[in-house]
C-alpha cells in the first residue's frame, strides 16, 4: 500500500455517524436542569432527555445542528466545518460567496454579484456561528446561505435554525462593528440570475492536495484530517473540562475578527447569545460546588496558603448552560450579559477572594459574611433545631470545604 493510495482512502472517507458522550449532559450534572438546546433544534424527535440524552439513530436524519447548539459538547461527528475552512483559502480572491447544501439542485445560477458559491456535503445547519465567523476573518467579504430551496427539501424544518445560526453569527459581528456581513438568499428570483463557479462538493479534498500537505505537514495535517483538532489546543485540559468545538472555533474567529475587523463595541452587552457574566455575592461560602461541576472549567476554586482562597471566572469559556446557577447552595450566584471586551480579556475575573475560617462547631472551613462564625449547613440547623430537612439546594456534606 503506497502513501498516494492511502490518502485517496482518507479523502473518499464517509461521514462520520453522530457520536455521543453523555455523561457531558447538562441534564447528567443537573437533575433540575430545563436545557432544551439538542432536542428544541431536532427536526425529529430524535433526541430524548431521561437523566441524560439518548439518541434514536433510526430517527436522526444526520443534520448535525445538535453539534453546536449543545453547551457542554456532548455531540461528535463530521460537522463538514474543518474541510470548508480548509477550503476558504482558496477563495481569497472572491468577494462574495454562496453557500449551499449537498441538496440543492442548482446553486450554481444565482445572483451575479456573487464570486464563488461552495457546496458542502451535508445541511446548512451542521454549521455553527463559529463557521461563519472564520470564514469572514479570512478574505471574504459577504457570506450568503442558500436556502431557497429549503421548502422542497425533505429535512427542510430545520431552516428556521439555520437562520437563527446566521442571526447570531450577525449579532456577534455587529459587536465588531462589522454590517451585513452575513446574509441568505431565501427565494429564487432566476430573472437576472447567472451561472457563477462552483465548487462542488467543496470540503473535498484532492489527491494532490492531500499529498502536498501530508509531505509538507507530515503526520500533524493527516492527523487533523482525521480527528478534526479543535483550533484552540486543549490538549492539557481534562477532557470533562474541555470547551465544546463550536465554542473553540468561535474564539479563534473572534480572536482573528478582532486584528482585521473595525474597532469593536467592546462595552455593548452581548444578548441573546450562549455567552454569560457571573457575579458572586458576599454571602458566597467557597464550598467550591460550581467548579467541580462547570463542564468548561469556566469557574475555578483555588485554595492557597493561610487558607486563602480566590474564585474565578473566565467569560470566554462560559456557555452559559446555567449548572452553577442550579447547584450554588447558597445561591449566590447571578448572572448577567458580558461584553466583547469581557470575551478578550486575558484573566479570569476574581469572583471572591479571601481567607476561609473554621465553622466553631462541625471545623468545616468556610467563607461568607466576616460576621459568620458557623457554615451554612450548621447555621441552618441553628435556626431550625427540630427541622429534619435543609433549604432548597444545600446538600450536607457538600456546602463546607474539605478541611
Amino acid at each position: 500500500m503506497n502513501v498516494l493510495f492511502t490518502l485517496e482512502q482518507l479523502a473518499a472517507l464517509d461521514v462520520a455517524p453522530i457520536k455521543l458522550d453523555a455523561n457531558r449532559c447538562v441534564h447528567a450534572r443537573d437533575r433540575f436542569s430545563t436545557c432544551e438546546a439538542c432536542t428544541g433544534a431536532c427536526p425529529t424527535n430524535a433526541l430524548h432527555v431521561n437523566g441524560s440524552v439518548t439518541l434514536d439513530a433510526e430517527a436522526c436524519i444526520a443534520c448535525r445542528q445538535c453539534i453546536h447548539v449543545c453547551p457542554t459538547g456532548v455531540f461528535d461527528s463530521n460537522d463538514n466545518a474543518t474541510e470548508l475552512l480548509a477550503f476558504a483559502p482558496r477563495l481569497k480572491d472572491a468577494r462574495i460567496v454562496e453557500l449551499a447544501c449537498a441538496r440543492h439542485p442548482a446553486p450554481e445560477s444565482g445572483p451575479s454579484e456573487t464570486d464563488a458559491v461552495v457546496r458542502i456535503e451535508g445541511c446548512l445547519a451542521a454549521l455553527g456561528p463559529s463557521v461563519y465567523l472564520t470564514l469572514l476573518a479570512s478574505a471574504i467579504d459577504h457570506v450568503v446561505a442558500r436556502l431557497d430551496a429549503c421548502a422542497e427539501c425533505p429535512i427542510g424544518a430545520v431552516r428556521p435554525k439555520i437562520e437563527q445560526t446566521l442571526d447570531s453569527a450577525q449579532t456577534i459581528l455587529n459587536a465588531c462593528r462589522e454590517i451585513n456581513r452575513v446574509t441568505r438568499l431565501a427565494e429564487r428570483s432566476g430573472n437576472d440570475w447567472i451561472r457563477r463557479p462552483l465548487y462542488a462538493r467543496g470540503t473535498q479534498v484532492s489527491r494532490r492536495d492531500l499529498f502536498r500537505r501530508a509531505i509538507g505537514e507530515g503526520q500533524q495535517h493527516v492527523a487533523r484530517k482525521l480527528a478534526l483538532d479543535r483550533p484552540n489546543d486543549q490538549a492539557d485540559t481534562p477532557a470533562e473540562k474541555s470547551l465544546p468545538l463550536e465554542r473553540s472555533r468561535l474564539l479563534d474567529a473572534l480572536n482573528r475578527l478582532s486584528a482585521v475587523a473595525a474597532p469593536a463595541n467592546a462595552e455593548a452587552p452581548l444578548e441573546g447569545l450562549p455567552f454569560a457574566r457571573l457575579v458572586a455575592d458576599e454571602k458566597c461560602s467557597a464550598c467550591g460546588v460550581c467548579a467541580r461541576v462547570c463542564p468548561t472549567g469556566a469557574l475555578e476554586l483555588t485554595i492557597g496558603e493561610a487558607d486563602s482562597y480566590r474564585l474565578t471566572f473566565s467569560a470566554s469559556h462560559c456557555t452559559d448552560c446555567g449548572i452553577c446557577l442550579h447547584v450554588c447552595e447558597p445561591g449566590v450566584l447571578r448572572r448577567e450579559s458580558p461584553t466583547l471586551a469581557e470575551l478578550f480579556a486575558a484573566q479570569p475575573a476574581v469572583l471572591r477572594s479571601g481567607a476561609l475560617r473554621r465553622c466553631q462547631k462541625c471545623g468545616a472551613k468556610f467563607a461568607g459574611e466576616p460576621t459568620a462564625r458557623l457554615c451554612p449547613v450548621c447555621d441552618f440547623r441553628r435556626r431550625n433545631p427540630f427541622g429534619t430537612r435543609l433549604p432548597p439546594g444545600f446538600k450536607p456534606g457538600i456546602a463546607p470545604v474539605a478541611q
